[in-house]
């Protein structure tokens, strides 16, 4: 218990003291004076609302929000647009929605995210459980597009009002009305939707000069691994705990994962399948004392998170949290008499259950060396003796795909 303890004591403390890039940026203050500075980038998934910056990358963090900001700018990520008005509701959780069709409208001060920009742009706010598209012509201010889903009167289906189409066909209307009856409240088909205005206005305008938001998707790879396992089992035996020796073991196995698009890339997810062989004993080889024997062959297959905490452009530390399906076969636990007694044997589970935490080093996202610590198993079936599996593991990666 200690040890499990201390180990994630260490990987908390590791969270604690991570930090993200500072990169280069600038906000306009409210009085319209443009600041050049270097901003935390967070890429954030939902609309920030206090932001970190430095003036040069030796200073001490300061922070600006709403009340002092009216937009900012990660070179080359999208604009934040400071936005003060009526938002709709929308409710996206089926336990919020009531029977209510008309959107209800609250005072937000907030930034907003520019995912298309030209002639007209498209905002969109995320946050409190509402995610709420804006469009803008020219300079004028952002308008929110209305949207609901209730429930109908008398049944538990779920409808939609779509206000917004009405807006879309007032504000931007250039001949392409037809294809309002297909623009949904999805990112998609309102950047869609919008492009074809912009497109209808200035022939020649194309997605790079409308600042359209490079439109990220779930980024996958394949990584080969092999390195040791130290395995330690540990059995009671006329109520008194015996150790087994402790056998360092080749591990080998393969993962798959996926960086999801926001945050900075700083999150993954994994699915990985990984190889091992263990084998042990204790006891005195004189006629009447046992000799215990444990040999296990495991296929560990986990799932699982991964957090990544960037030391420079190249180089990430990391952290990954996972649950284990551990599938022992052709596995045993024997004690051989050396008498004229019968030897008798348990049966290992076939599948066990577990988790695991693991700290490591990425380079370039190519190369990874992890260290990764796995909480106790009981793994022995049918048996009331007291048992306990260990493990840790040290692995060498290289992505391949």
């Amino acid at each position: 218990m200690t040890k499990t303890i201390t180990i994630y004591l260490f990987f908390t403390s590791l969270v604690m003291f991570s930090q993200t890039r500072f990169e280069k940026g600038y906000f306009i203050e409210s009085n319209g004076d443009k600041v050049e500075c270097y901003i935390r980038n967070l890429n954030w998934a939902d609309s920030p609302v206090k932001v970190s910056y430095k003036l040069s990358l030796g200073d001490e963090p300061k922070f600006f929000d709403v009340n002092t900001v009216k937009a900012f700018q990660v070179y080359e990520g999208p604009l934040y647009l400071k936005v003060s008005g009526e938002f709709p509701v929308t409710q996206q959780f089926e336990k919020d929605k009531s029977g209510e069709s008309q959107p209800k409208l609250i005072s937000r001060n907030v930034f907003v995210k520019r995912i298309l920009g030209g002639e007209a742009s498209l905002y969109q706010y995320s946050g409190n459980n509402d995610r709420i598209f804006l469009i803008q012509i020219g300079k004028h201010k952002p308008l929110p597009l209305l949207y609901k889903q209730y429930i109908k009167p008398g049944s538990n289906q779920i409808v939609d009002n779509k206000m917004y189409r009405r807006q879309l066909l007032e504000h931007l209307d250039c001949g392409n009305s037809i294809d309002i009856q297909s623009v949904t409240y999805e990112k998609k088909s309102l950047i869609n939707y919008v492009q074809k205005y912009n497109l209808c206005i200035d022939p020649n305008s194309s997605d790079l000069e409308m600042g359209v938001e490079k439109r990220k998707g779930i980024k996958f790879g394949l990584t080969i691994y092999g390195g040791a396992q130290d395995y330690d089992f540990n059995y009671a035996v006329f109520g008194r705990d015996q150790d087994y020796d402790n056998e360092i073991v080749p591990k080998v196995g393969l993962e798959v994962e996926g960086i999801l698009p926001f945050n900075n890339d700083k999150w993954s997810f994994f699915l990985g399948a990984f190889y091992s062989e263990y084998s042990s004993g204790f006891g005195r080889s004189n006629v009447g004392s046992p000799r215990y024997f444990i040999d296990i062959n495991r296929l560990e297959v986990i799932l699982g998170g991964r957090h990544y905490m960037y030391l420079n452009p190249n180089s990430a530390l990391f952290l990954e949290l996972g649950l284990t399906l551990d599938n022992d076969f052709n596995s045993e636990h024997r004690i051989d008499f050396n008498q004229d007694t019968a030897d008798s044997s348990e049966e290992v589970r076939p599948v066990n259950l577990g988790s695991g935490l693991g700290v490591g080093f990425s380079f370039k996202r190519k190369l990874y060396l992890k260290f990764n610590y796995y909480l106790n198993q009981n793994v022995l079936e049918g048996t009331p003796a007291e048992n306990e599996l260990s493990r840790v593991s040290l692995l060498l990666g290289y992505k391949f795909l």
